[in-house]
C-alpha cells in the first residue's frame, strides 16, 4: 500500500522522463539538420566547381539565387577550388581545368 505522501511521485518521474526524451529527440533533430546541411554544401560546392571549370557563370548564379547557399571563395589557379557555405556548414570542392 502507498501512503498519501507517495501518491505523487510517479507523476514527477513521468514528467522527468518526458523531459529527457524530448531533449534526446531535439538532439537527433539538430544532428540530422547538420548532416543535411553538410550534404547540401558539398553538392553545391561540387556543382559550382564544375560550372566554373566549364565556363558557365549562369549555373553558378542559379546555384546561389533563392537558396541559402553562399560562395565563400573561388580560387582559379591551376585547378579550381571552391568553398561554399550552407547554414554555416562549409564544403570544399576541386575541379581540374585540364583533362
Amino acid at each position: 500500500m502507498t501512503s498519501p505522501r507517495d501518491s505523487g511521485q510517479i507523476g514527477v518521474l513521468v514528467v522527468a522522463l518526458a523531459a529527457v526524451c524530448l531533449a534526446v529527440v531535439q538532439g537527433f533533430v539538430r544532428f540530422g539538420d547538420a548532416v543535411v546541411d553538410s550534404a547540401r554544401a558539398q553538392s553545391a560546392a561540387d556543382a559550382v566547381a564544375l560550372a566554373v571549370v566549364a565556363g558557365r557563370p549562369d549555373v553558378v548564379d542559379r546555384m546561389v539565387d533563392g537558396r541559402d547557399v553562399s560562395i565563400v571563395s573561388i580560387d582559379d589557379d591551376q585547378d579550381v577550388t571552391v568553398r561554399v557555405s550552407v547554414n554555416g556548414r562549409v564544403a570544399i570542392a576541386r575541379a581540374a581545368t585540364t583533362p
